[in-house]
């Protein structure tokens, strides 16, 4: 028997609604939203926004808000589970969010208003635009510390990690550094930060750490002297189908996740440097036969 959970989701003016959620990775797969669009969730392919390729529990959705009814409806019908029909008000400042369960599936949904769609797509492409300079700036650099450090720069300031760290394991003859601070001493992100790699160096893939179902806020940590990693990231470098190196970088506070436009770049990040080191092994070699 199939149950249906309405969810409305109310304000004075409907606004573009933000949706994210993690995919298996951990990774934050996010959905800007707009009013007189009928969307629909679930774990069928022909979804238009797939939360899960699970097929343990079937489910479907759908989401809409139309014109001028300055609200937003979420339908969700589940094969199995418990009935329940709540609604779920947020006040009518931007911003506001909420995180709703969809089959196995924690979405977050944030309210935004088209000044901060603007905004997202200018960040996203001033992003683009400092890994072009990178890039450029890294042509003709064979300084493997260079690289690394340049790296590292990129995760602090463009991506706005907290922590950051630059891995790189082309062998003890190659007088490269193996990580640009001492990250793997610090208490918080040591843990974190090991863990990630271990998942990536089995997946070979970016993987990541989120916190989207947690509702304590940043400034209510349990305890402010020891705090958590709310999000965190590890891309790895890949040389010849092996792991050559990573980048890792997370945050305690003002982030819950890392996107995948944000992953991207930081993939994009990972392919330069691949090519980089690559070029010096081969210089290295080369060299040594002389």
């Amino acid at each position: 028997m199939q149950y249906i959970s309405t969810v409305s989701i109310f304000w004075g003016v409907t606004m573009p609604l933000h949706l994210a959620f993690s995919n298996d990775s951990g990774i934050a797969c996010e959905h800007l939203l707009f009013e007189g669009i009928l969307y629909r969730l679930g774990n069928s392919p022909t979804a238009d926004i797939v939360l899960s390729q699970s097929k343990e529990a079937e489910f479907s959705a759908s989401l809409h808000a139309e014109v001028n009814d300055n609200r937003w409806l979420l339908k969700i019908n589940e094969a199995s589970g418990v009935k329940s029909d709540q609604t779920i008000a947020l006040t009518n400042e931007l911003n506001d969010t909420t995180s709703v369960l969809v089959g196995n599936t924690v979405c977050r949904f944030t309210l935004l208003s088209l000044d901060d769609v603007a905004e997202h797509d200018r960040e996203y492409f001033k992003r683009r635009q400092q890994l072009r300079i990178l890039e450029k700036d890294l042509q003709g650099v064979t300084d493997i510390g260079t690289t690394v450090e340049l790296a590292r720069n990129f995760l602090l300031h463009s991506i706005k990690c907290e922590h950051a760290a630059v891995f790189c394991q082309l062998g003890a003859d190659s007088n490269s550094p193996t990580a640009t601070t001492d990250l793997l001493q610090h208490p918080i992100s040591a843990p974190v930060c090991n863990g990630l790699v271990a998942w990536s160096s089995k997946s070979l893939n970016s993987v990541a750490v989120e916190t989207l179902h947690s509702t304590v806020k940043d400034s209510e940590q349990t305890d402010p002297v020891k705090p958590q990693v709310s999000a965190a990231l590890c891309v790895p470098v890949i040389i010849d189908g092996h792991v050559a190196g990573y980048l890792y970088g997370d945050n305690t506070k003002g982030r819950r996740y890392f996107s995948q436009s944000e992953t991207s770049l930081v993939e994009a990040m990972a392919n330069i440097l691949s090519l980089q080191w690559l070029f010096h092994t081969i210089e290295r070699k080369l060299s040594g036969a002389r």
